[in-house]
């Protein structure tokens, strides 16, 4: 996942940066620099993004019945 895929996937989850290191236990600075791409995004990390989108997708269908 590139740093622009990264921060794209943030934005269709509605998700700050700073709520993302929250919820997986790094540091603001890591996924700082993920988002800038010094760091390649760790592979965990687009398995959760992928994860909640699906997730999101899923509530957004039974929201539509």
């Amino acid at each position: 996942m590139t740093a622009v895929e990264f921060c794209a996937a943030l934005d269709r989850l509605n998700f700050s940066r700073r709520e993302l290191a929250i919820n997986l236990g790094v540091a603001d600075s890591t996924v700082n620099r993920w988002a800038r791409g010094e760091l390649p995004v760790p592979q965990y990390v687009v398995y959760v993004l992928l994860l909640l989108q699906t997730i999101n997708n899923l509530t957004d269908d039974v929201s539509q019945c």
